[in-house]
């Protein structure tokens, strides 16, 4: 029995058999799915293509548009300005007159907003309201507008991840790193149990999630998917700060340009923030490292998103490495980076001129198997842009990734894929929970929660009794 507070099933085909080459102009139907990501530090604007030949196959991911930076969400500005508007009016309106063309519209508010519900719920009306007034048509194009829960956050972003890399056997993890949140997700093993407890807070949900192959109805997955609010790095080293108020006291920024940083005080120093206090409220992690069944759950191999790119990969750190390396890596930079050091390579950094600050590191690391994944420039218009180092805060934001990693469960072995975008097929897409949620948008799956105390098997069953879905189908490839 699994004793969870929800349990979410949801209904998908595997990914892989999706994708195409071809523009849109070659399927007989086709399908627009625009997607407002607003999160923690601002607001992206990007749509995602699909098209399909036949009514008894599944639409097929074509491409994907530029991110367009929208404004931040606000009540002074009606939720969201003018300009925002009208961007979003011509990205659902572009090539919409087409015969058997629909254009639908996701507003997913993440962690930044998760904090004030009932903030977001008069935004979510406000922006609801200007979009009708600017010409959107929310039956024709199917306007759904909502908080996106942190599990969820990390199931879409699983998806993303699972159907364009895995395989019938093999599948990932994947952690991402926000401004406010960090979420963990992976499949889970049917027959491993697990106790939640039922006083957890808010601010640290376990859910575990059911989904049915679509193309056998006997054939279920469980996918373990968690959010953890304030774990994000902007919140996390603003509550380092909280416990640090005395600049004197924070043992992972140098006392000068030109000092260094000790790395044993420094991972002590981020340890706190995992370490519930008496006198504050429970939202740390509920994670017992110790159980062994929760371990024995987890995959090899995790993809790692959102900031982690910024402070590793884009600073010349190898793409693939260990949860060992890459502690290994924090403690190097401690050692051996100052402020000024690290100032003089990012004034230094331009399209022509990559970051190579752990070249030395690098020749300590056994040989790379597998080519570096790196986002170029000119696909930062496909992925979204990263964000610059902090070169003061170096040093403890490696060591709180490390540290963050430890915590979620992984272990010194496990492998991390650090990405800042999915290249497939030749085509670049966002590494977020967009590329997800648009696959699952556009092919009309359906997400059940259960509130019960429910077991796999009594979960399907109450599934089968909603009739959610149509029967399996058999999916044809497009000719």
């Amino acid at each position: 029995m699994i004793k969870v507070r929800e349990i979410i099933i949801l209904l998908l085909f595997p990914f892989s058999t999706i994708v195409s080459a071809g523009g849109e102009s070659q399927y007989l139907e086709t399908r627009k799915i625009v997607v407002l990501d607003d999160g923690s530090s601002g607001s992206r604007l990007v749509a995602f293509f699909f098209g399909r030949n036949n009514t008894d196959e599944e639409f097929r991911l074509i491409r994907s548009s530029k991110i367009i930076q929208a404004s931040a969400l606000k009540e002074e500005d009606g939720g969201l300005t003018d300009d925002s508007a009208e961007k979003i009016v011509t990205m659902l309106n572009e090539n919409s007159n087409q015969p058997n063309s629909q254009s639908m519209l996701f507003l997913g508010m993440t962690a930044g907003k998760r904090e004030d519900r009932l903030g977001a719920g008069r935004l979510l009306k406000m922006i609801r309201s200007k979009l009708i007034k600017f010409g959107v048509d929310e039956h024709k194009h199917s306007l759904e507008l909502r908080v996106l829960d942190g599990s969820m956050e990390g199931a879409y972003n699983w998806l993303g991840v699972n159907y364009v890399y895995a395989d019938s056997k093999n599948s990932y993890g994947i952690v991402e790193l926000g401004g406010a949140s960090a979420q963990i997700a992976y499949k889970w093993l049917a027959d491993t149990k697990v106790q939640v407890n039922d006083d957890q807070s808010e601010e640290g949900d376990k859910n575990f999630l059911l989904f049915e192959s679509g193309y056998d109805r006997n054939k279920t997955h469980t996918l373990f998917a968690r959010s953890q609010m304030g774990f994000g790095l902007n919140k996390a080293y603003k509550g380092y700060e909280h416990l640090h108020p005395e600049v004197m006291t924070r043992h992972c920024e140098a006392a000068d340009s030109s000092s260094y940083v000790d790395f044993k005080a420094c991972k002590e120093s981020m340890e706190e923030l995992f370490v519930v206090k008496e006198t504050e409220p429970k939202n740390q992690f509920i994670w017992q490292q110790a159980e062994q069944d929760a371990r024995s759950a987890m995959p090899d191999t995790y993809y790692l998103s959102g900031y982690f790119y910024d402070y590793t990969v884009d600073m010349g750190l190898r793409s693939h490495l260990t949860v060992e390396q890459l502690e290994k890596a924090a403690k190097y930079a401690c050692d051996n980076f100052t402020v000024k050091a690290l100032d003089e390579a990012l004034a230094s950094k331009n399209s022509e001129n990559e970051i190579n600050l752990f070249k030395d590191f690098e020749a300590t690391l056994p040989p790379m198997t597998k080519e570096r994944v790196v986002t170029l420039p000119s696909d930062f218009v496909y992925s979204g842009s990263f964000k610059p180092a902090k070169s003061n805060q170096y040093c403890g934001t490696l060591t709180y990734m490390a540290s963050l990693l430890e915590h979620f469960g992984l272990q010194p072995h496990h492998n991390l894929v650090i990405v800042k975008s999915f290249k497939f097929e030749g085509k670049t897409y966002p590494a977020t929970w967009t590329a997800g949620y648009a696959y699952a948008r556009a092919n009309g799956y359906k997400i059940t929660l259960l509130d019960d105390q429910l077991s796999e098997k009594e979960a399907l069953e109450e599934l089968m009794h909603t009739s959610l879905m149509p029967p399996a189908r058999n999916v044809a490839e497009t000719k």
